[in-house]
């Protein structure tokens, strides 16, 4: 297996964990919480669906969103904030988030080095 092709398991293996704690905290929510955080759980569901079936990264937009302790949501949450991102297709967001991610990661390592 290609050094990316493990990366995109590794990563897709981190998300499916994210995305089973996020139900994990909505069950234990109750049905109230469930019914205010649908929206958040359907594109949710979509992002891990869009990683399963359309891997959207390659090299270092992989590493970057590794980087994430909570890469799913750390995804939802620049997603949601950004609403250029919100109407484009969701495999094109990802990769504007991870590539967005990739770029502030080279340049806090390029000015650690400094």
């Amino acid at each position: 297996m290609r050094k990316e092709e493990q990366l995109q398991v590794l990563l897709y293996s981190k998300l499916v964990k994210d995305f089973d704690e996020y139900m994990d905290v909505l069950i234990a929510g109750g049905r109230e919480k469930l019914k205010e955080s649908i929206a958040e759980l359907s594109t949710k569901h979509d992002m891990l669906l869009e990683f399963r079936h359309f891997p959207p990264l390659d090299g270092t937009n992989l590493k970057a969103l590794l980087n994430q302790k909570h890469p799913l949501d750390f995804l939802y949450k620049e997603w949601d904030k950004d609403t250029d991102l919100q109407f484009q297709e969701l495999h094109f967001a990802i990769v504007s988030i991870a590539e967005r991610e990739a770029q502030r990661l080279a340049k806090q390592k390029s000015e650690h080095e400094r």
